[in-house]
């Protein structure tokens, strides 16, 4: 059965992306940093979390503000899919 049940404004916490490199991954050459811009998510502004997909390894990233875009500057792709995790305050 379905439910007429709606979600009230703003009922959404979180929010994630999900990054990896397309490019072949080398031990000889350290992680891989890239920038990222994400447009519309300006209420997901609380420290978001980095978890690897494959170990579970979970860490902040560092996060701000501008024109009103999220930014990550600097952030390691490192060798296996990220799930990046973003939260309202």
């Amino acid at each position: 059965p379905q439910s007429d049940h709606k979600q009230p404004p703003g009922w959404r916490r979180s929010w994630h992306k999900d990054l990896w490199s397309m490019q072949p991954y080398s031990r000889e050459f350290s992680n891989r940093m890239v920038s990222l811009e994400i447009d519309n998510w300006a209420e997901f502004d609380a420290v978001p979390v980095a978890i690897d997909l494959i170990t579970g390894d979970t860490y902040d990233v560092a996060l701000k503000k501008q024109d009103g875009k999220l930014v990550l500057e600097k952030f390691s792709l490192r060798e296996n899919p990220m799930l990046i995790k973003f939260f309202k305050p």
